[in-house]
């Protein structure tokens, strides 16, 4: 993932005015305003330089269909509210709408039960062939290899407008997802992306004798090892009753779900690679991989942790809040959901395997998107796809890290520091996004969060009930 420090070293000027020109809701126009930009200027505050499109009156809507849970959180704002985030999305979305001429529309997948609820809102409009949505904002597995074997999404490479040599598109893992040198999926700035990190209490290290491990990481030492060695720190039996519980301290503790397989990817181990002829090949099994299982599953198990599975994450009488104090580290997505903590925290990115490891590595599981195969207007698709992705870098996601994230997680340039490095060190593995309708594949995505909190006796008995997940990739993509 390229380098963001150019972007963050300039935000105070790049977030200092805000558009004020509106995009419209669903099924409602934008209402474009006259204070807004006539022409884009040769280059952002940061240096990044503007897309070479020129102005155009489209007259066309441009339709978001975007997974729960997203409305204003990166995609769309319908107005400006004073709020650092929101408006930096709503001043992206004036800017492309009065650049092209477009009116910027969204619909909202709401009431998911199944996952399978956006493919549901899409197919009536492919089989229809008419164009209702031209962007489609993906959930990190759900419906993506349907989209993809059943040619419902266009090739992002052989888009007009589309320039994806510019580092707000990751185009390495664009090529991971790729079938036949064709990009199907896009992934970059424009995507929100959601990775799982670790917080630590600053107290509670304190208090048992330890340093925060800034310079360990900048060493390239913060190894899985390491780790583990200070998680032993930090138990007490608070209630007394000799039971690991959640009124007790820890030194890790955790709810064990899609957060905990990050581990695996940060250990440089991926669920699917492609083989040098561009199949794909299961590449989750190995010495490695067995020794990160027995590691992970001794970190869960014994009394200096606590962790919790995704049905109890609602369970007050079984989960933990880090928040309240008792837990030393803990492993969940970057947010600014501890803001309201009493004490101070730090931020560190996911340990490496072992220093000899070339780097750090945080999966996304976030967004994804896709452009549906009914869009007619491929120009004006591309246009308005590259400007997101233009603006999400040199506006959004500024708003994002500094604004937001900065101000309201990180109290010190340290922690700073992780979190553009956790920013720059974003990966991908196939496996999750070809994972939906498959078990196999779904189960060994999953390897090292069912293995480690069902106490299989090796991470080699559950891959060997799951290995015809191979055949599975094979017989999907054979449709494609």
């Amino acid at each position: 993932m390229k380098k963001l420090i150019s972007v963050l070293l300039l935000l105070s000027v790049l977030l200092s005015v805000f558009a004020s020109c509106a995009a419209g809701n669903d099924g409602k126009d934008d209402n474009n305003s006259n204070e807004s930009k006539e022409n884009a200027v040769e280059t952002a505050e940061n240096g990044q330089k503007v897309p070479n499109i020129e102005k155009q009156n489209y007259d066309k809507d441009f339709r978001m269909l975007v997974y729960e849970n997203m409305k204003g959180s990166w995609f769309y704002a319908e107005k400006s509210e004073g709020e650092v985030l929101n408006d930096a999305i709503f001043e992206m979305n004036s800017n492309v709408a009065d650049q092209l001429g477009i009116r910027i529309k969204y619909t909202d997948v709401a009431n998911v039960v199944t996952g399978h609820e956006q493919l549901e809102m899409l197919l009536p409009s492919l089989k229809a062939n008419d164009d209702e949505y031209q962007l489609v904002v993906t959930h990190p597995y759900y419906n993506i290899a349907t989209f993809i074997s059943q040619s419902y999404v266009k090739d992002f490479s052989d888009m007009p407008g589309i320039d994806l040599s510019r580092d707000y598109w990751s185009r390495d893992q664009m090529e991971a997802l790729s079938l036949d040198g064709k990009m199907y999926m896009g992934l970059g700035d424009i995507c929100s992306y959601t990775l799982n990190i670790l917080y630590f209490n600053k107290k509670m290290l304190k208090d048992v004798g330890l340093e925060a491990p800034y310079q360990i990481v900048r060493n390239g030492d913060w190894t899985l090892d390491e780790f583990m060695r200070m998680t032993e720190y930090g138990y007490q039996d608070l209630n007394g009753d000799g039971k690991n519980d959640n009124k007790d301290r820890y030194g890790f503790a955790c709810m064990w779900d899609a957060n905990a397989t990050s581990f695996q990817q940060a250990c440089g181990i991926y669920t699917l690679t492609k083989d040098a002829g561009g199949a794909y090949k299961l590449s989750l099994y190995s010495d490695k991989a067995e020794t990160l299982f027995e590691k992970l599953k001794t970190l869960c198990k014994r009394e200096q942790s606590y962790i919790w599975g995704y049905g109890d994450s609602d369970n007050k009488e079984v989960n933990m809040n880090f928040a309240d104090g008792n837990i030393l580290f803990t492993q969940t997505f970057l947010s600014k959901k501890f803001q309201d903590a009493s004490f101070k925290y730090g931020i560190l990115p996911l340990p490496k395997y072992d220093s000899a490891q070339e780097q750090y590595a945080h999966v996304n599981w976030g967004t994804l998107i896709a452009i549906p195969y009914t869009v007619q207007d491929e120009k004006m698709v591309g246009e308005a796809i590259e400007l997101m992705a233009f603006y999400s870098n040199t506006i959004v996601q500024p708003a994002y890290y500094e604004n937001v994230l900065g101000s309201k997680v990180s109290d010190t340039q340290d922690d700073w520091d992780m979190i553009q490095l956790i920013y720059d060190t974003v990966v991908f593995d196939p496996g999750i996004a070809f994972c939906d309708g498959l078990p196999k594949l779904w189960n060994l995505v999953y390897a090292y969060c069912f293995a480690v909190k069902n106490n299989n006796k090796s991470l080699s008995s559950y891959y060997n009930k799951n290995k015809k997940a191979q055949n599975e990739i094979d017989e999907l993509l054979k449709q494609k």
